[in-house]
């Protein structure tokens, strides 16, 4: 099998011939976690977690209704632009390549300068990856997004550096724990390179026992506003992959993406 950015190239223009690669058997779930809903209840909104061990298949859900509907995928599109980015060879390096600042000032400070892969991705610097984007290009981008199941939805010339904030491309909890347990266990079609370099890029946390790795996201292309919290924790020989999504109003549930997420990993004793 060629590599994937051979077979991008090669079918740029023919992309209904490309062959999806299968989705991973599904997860068993073995209980739910109704004891999350506090959590929520005290952020005032609704949401989902969804948790899978990566050895054994096995899932634990909260809300499993709304783990099954499709959001945005917002800046958690950033795991995957990155692995494009790098493979397509738009970034060649994830700390010393520059990606240079349009000079266009925003409301969030840490966006308004250059960056790097990695400090792009910390800073969720969203007109960075705007800019991987158009670089990648449409026909690239179109081709990745058919090849490796990672949601569904339409995307355009119009759309290439935003789709991933709006409504025409979503995604669902389950969908996003499938992608991220390909990512980790190295069997998506990347080189090991690539897979590498995002990983190390996503680390959130060391701790004593465990790393966390992941990305948060956030639209407000939707009424109301989501965000997301997505990534996963190595635990000696263990790992688990997850998805936290919910509503939200204000700063308040935009916080909450975390907090929420590490009260369901610490009530696992995952972060002990």
């Amino acid at each position: 099998m060629p590599n994937l950015r051979d077979l991008i190239t090669a079918v740029a223009l023919t992309l209904p011939s490309v062959c999806p690669i299968a989705w991973a058997q599904g997860p068993n779930v073995i209980e739910d976690l109704p004891d999350l809903g506090s959590a929520f209840d005290a952020a005032g909104t609704e949401g989902t977690f969804v948790i899978v061990n990566v050895s054994t298949n096995e899932a634990r859900v909260y809300n499993p209704a709304r783990a099954a509907k499709s959001f945005p995928p917002a800046s958690t599109f950033k795991i995957f632009n990155s692995l494009i980015a790098l493979d397509t060879g738009v970034v060649t390096d994830t700390d010393t390549q520059v990606l240079k600042w349009d000079g266009q000032t925003r409301p969030i400070a840490a966006w308004n300068k250059d960056h790097t892969l990695r400090s792009a991705f910390a800073a969720s610097a969203f007109p960075a990856y705007q800019g991987v984007a158009r670089q990648v290009g449409l026909e690239r981008m179109q081709g990745y997004l058919t090849a490796i199941p990672y949601g569904a939805g339409d995307i355009s010339s119009e759309t290439l550096d935003v789709f991933w904030v709006m409504r025409g491309y979503t995604i669902t909890a389950w969908q996003q724990v499938d992608f991220l347990k390909r990512l980790y266990l190295n069997d998506l079609p990347f080189p090991q390179r690539v897979l590498d370099a995002v990983k190390d890029i996503a680390v959130v946390e060391r701790g004593d026992s465990y790393v966390l790795s992941g990305k948060t996201g956030w639209t407000v292309d939707t009424d109301p506003g989501m965000g997301w919290f997505v990534g996963w924790l190595a635990r000696g020989d263990d790992a688990y992959v997850f998805a936290t999504n919910l509503d939200i109003f204000s700063q308040t549930q935009a916080d909450a993406r975390l907090g929420i997420t590490r009260q369901a990993l610490e009530s696992l004793g995952l972060l002990s």
